[in-house]
């Protein structure tokens, strides 16, 4: 489970990353992807998923996962579901 106070990201009481703005970030600091509008990207700036009527799907369409899961997956914090489903694809 992941989570989030302020704009850290911790798992088991460990820092994981955080919210830069739109980027997230791991725990060294170095960006992990970011996410815009409803699109999700890896650090490469490749489209890896999307939020699209309360699911995230992976752009290569294999993954579909209700946001009702993500929502138990990452607690705390007042985020946007992009935000939490970026989290859940870049870090976890």
């Amino acid at each position: 489970m992941i989570k989030i106070n302020g704009n850290d990201i911790m798992r088991s009481g460990k820092k994981i990353g955080w919210i830069d703005g739109n980027d997230i970030r791991d725990y060294e600091g170095q960006k992990v992807g970011w996410f815009e509008d409803n699109d999700i990207y890896n650090v490469g700036g490749r489209k890896i998923g999307y939020v699209e009527n309360g699911y995230l799907n992976a752009s290569d369409g294999g993954t579909k996962v209700p946001f009702e899961k993500i929502n138990r997956e990452i607690t705390g914090g007042v985020l946007t579901e992009v935000q939490k489903c970026a989290i859940y694809m870049l870090l976890d």
